[in-house]
C-alpha cells in the first residue's frame, strides 16, 4: 500500500497531498478521518494498487465506499435506509476480515453518523 500511496502523492499537487502524507505516513495507524480522506478515487486506487488478498481488498473498498456515501449532501427519504444498510455491511465486513490489532478506528462511530442523519432527516421532513 505504501508504494501506491507514494505514487498518488507523486502525481498529485502538494496542496492536496500534504494532509494525506501526514495521516498515512509510516508508523501511523488508520483512523476514521483517514478513511474519509481516502473515500473516493484516490483511496480506491491506493487500495487496489496495494494488491491485498481479495477478501481484505473488498473490506477496505466497501469501507471507503460507505465513508464516501456518508459525505453525500442530499439524501432522499428511502436512501437513508439504504445508506444505513451499506454502512452496517461495510463495518461488519471490516470486522470480519481485518485484524483488530491493525486498526485504530472506532467503526461504530460510522453507525452513529447514520443515526444522526436519520434524526435530522426526520426532523427536516416534519418541518417541510
Amino acid at each position: 500500500m505504501a508504494k501506491a500511496h507514494s505514487e498518488v502523492v507523486r502525481v498529485t499537487p502538494a496542496a492536496l497531498t500534504s494532509r494525506l502524507q501526514r495521516l498515512t505516513g509510516a508508523g501511523k495507524a488508520a483512523k476514521t478521518h483517514t478513511y474519509f480522506l481516502l473515500a473516493g478515487p484516490i483511496g480506491s486506487y491506493v487500495i487496489t494498487s496495494a494488491r491485498f488478498p481479495e477478501p481484505v481488498q473488498e473490506a477496505y473498498l466497501r469501507l471507503l465506499q460507505a465513508c464516501g456515501d456518508l459525505w453525500q449532501k442530499v439524501l432522499e427519504g428511502g436512501e437513508v435506509d439504504a445508506l444505513e444498510q451499506r454502512v452496517v455491511e461495510a463495518v461488519c465486513l471490516v470486522e470480519l476480515r481485518l485484524s483488530v490489532n491493525e486498526m485504530d478506528i472506532k467503526l461504530h462511530n460510522l453507525l452513529h453518523l447514520v443515526d444522526s442523519i436519520k434524526n435530522i432527516a426526520g426532523q427536516h421532513a416534519h418541518d417541510a
